[in-house]
């Protein structure tokens, strides 16, 4: 039963530590391909300028 136990908060512990992982490096690591901009900054400066050229 303890060992149904530890993998079970193991598990748990490690998709934490993925998610957290993923999250940072998909939302603020920069990347060459935004011309080197963090997602979140090359997403915001995208809809500034679909917002300016709509206007």
């Amino acid at each position: 039963m303890l060992g149904c136990f530890s993998r079970k908060v193991v598990g748990a512990t490690c998709r934490r530590t993925v998610f957290v992982w993923l999250t940072r490096c998909n939302t603020r690591r920069r990347h060459s391909a935004n011309g080197h901009l963090s997602p979140d900054a090359y997403e915001r400066r995208h809809h500034a300028v679909e917002l300016t050229l709509a206007a």
